[in-house]
């Protein structure tokens, strides 16, 4: 059986293009935030780190953290580093 492929629409491949900006920012930010989060909490080992985020995204299981978006765990890691600024303002 032979595969035939069609090219991408020119709309297509800027969605497509869109789209992996998109992703790249969404790890940078998160990159970005986790090492805020590490300035916050220097004690924690860079796995607690990143079982903890997942945690405040939701998932209670460590198996879970694949279901996890970057933009869940990036949202997570943001609500905790305002609570902690909030927290350190009220102080």
């Amino acid at each position: 059986m032979k595969i035939v492929s069609r090219p991408l629409s020119v709309v297509g491949c800027q969605l497509l293009v869109a789209e992996r900006r998109r992703m790249d920012r969404t790890k940078s930010e998160l990159a970005a935030v986790l090492l805020e989060l590490n300035e916050v909490h220097p004690n924690w080992r860079f796995g607690q780190l990143v079982a903890n985020v997942a945690a405040w995204a939701g998932t209670d299981e460590p198996a879970n953290i694949w279901e996890l978006s970057d933009a869940d765990l990036l949202q997570a890691a943001r609500e905790h580093l305002l609570g902690q600024t909030t927290s350190a303002t009220n102080a």
